[in-house]
């Protein structure tokens, strides 16, 4: 597999309890864990990927749990739709007391 930026990528796995992850790697060195965000899965990395690793670094792009080859967790999550209001964003506030 190779990025935009031509250097070699590996994917592999790794088992993290009953969870299997997917990342990409490239590159030797210091490591670099590069971390997407919603909705993005670890192509969103794949311009800087190369760079870093020419420059000495070993790069670590994850894929995060639920998202892209990475496993989901059998155990659904609370419903968070309540907090949002994407119609009336003007309510969604931060309250501190």
């Amino acid at each position: 597999m190779a990025t935009d930026g031509g250097k070699d990528l590996h994917d592999g796995y790794a088992q993290v309890g009953e969870m299997r992850l997917h990342y990409v790697e490239a590159g030797e060195g210091p490591l670099v864990v590069l971390l997407h965000g919603f909705p993005e899965f670890w192509f969103s990395w794949r311009l800087q990927i190369a760079p870093l690793a020419a420059a000495g670094f070993r790069v670590v792009a994850p894929d995060l749990r639920g998202y892209n080859l990475s496993s989901r967790s059998a155990e659904r999550l609370p419903d968070a739709s309540h907090w949002v209001h994407h119609d009336e964003p003007e309510r969604v506030t931060r309250q501190e007391q």
